[in-house]
């Protein structure tokens, strides 16, 4: 029963209930790196870029051709990290994004 009083174990006991903390915290929807979601903050970030260097809001194809804008970069930038390997998953073409 010494070993419980070293300062390994301590850390490796620490550790893992980090470990386990994290994992039961951690959002799943987040996890799935074949969609490409675009949220409201998402929406407001493109327009509020256009507004100020337009001076004015964006017409709604313009807004339109904007969020396509957004997911082809984020779908470039995914497809870049794969082929360097920065990421474990491949990337899936055909997946469908979500407008939230």
């Amino acid at each position: 029963m010494k070993f419980i009083r070293e300062p390994l174990v301590h850390f490796l006991v620490l550790g893992a209930g980090i470990f386990l903390i994290s994992g039961l915290l951690r959002n799943p929807k987040a996890d799935k790196p074949d969609r490409i979601v675009v949220t409201a903050g998402h929406v407001e970030q493109i327009i509020e870029g256009w507004s100020r260097t337009w001076q004015r809001p964006p017409a709604p194809q313009e807004l339109e051709g904007l969020i396509e804008d957004y997911i082809k970069e984020e779908l470039f930038y995914r497809v870049r990290h794969w082929f360097l390997g920065l990421t474990g998953t491949i990337p899936s073409f055909a997946a469908g994004y979500d407008r939230r």
